[in-house]
């Protein structure tokens, strides 16, 4: 049931910040540009939601480049995978609700 949680909250992640970059042709990042409050909230739920998603896509960037080594690398895919699985809760919860 883990794992399944984990996958369906990084699944749901990337959708999220795939239809984010979709809409606005910018990456998501959690450095956004914040311009009234919509832009504000829409950065916090994106960083919320699609965070383990952007995570991971850092750290594969920071290994890619080499400015990353092993163990934060480890670390930084072991938080991912902890963020994934409490999304992946909150989503199925979600889900069996409706």
């Amino acid at each position: 049931m883990y794992l399944f949680c984990a996958a369906f909250g990084f699944a749901a992640a990337g959708v999220i910040t795939c239809f984010y970059q979709l809409v606005t042709s910018k990456t998501a990042d959690f450095a956004t540009e914040w311009h009234g409050w919509s832009a504000a909230l829409i950065a916090v739920l994106l960083s919320m939601f699609g965070g383990p998603f952007i995570l991971a896509r850092k750290v594969i960037v920071g290994i890619r480049l080499g400015e990353m080594g092993a163990l934060p690398a480890i670390m930084f895919l072991g938080l991912c995978l902890m963020w994934s699985t409490c999304a992946g809760v909150v989503y199925i919860d979600f889900a069996l609700k409706i």
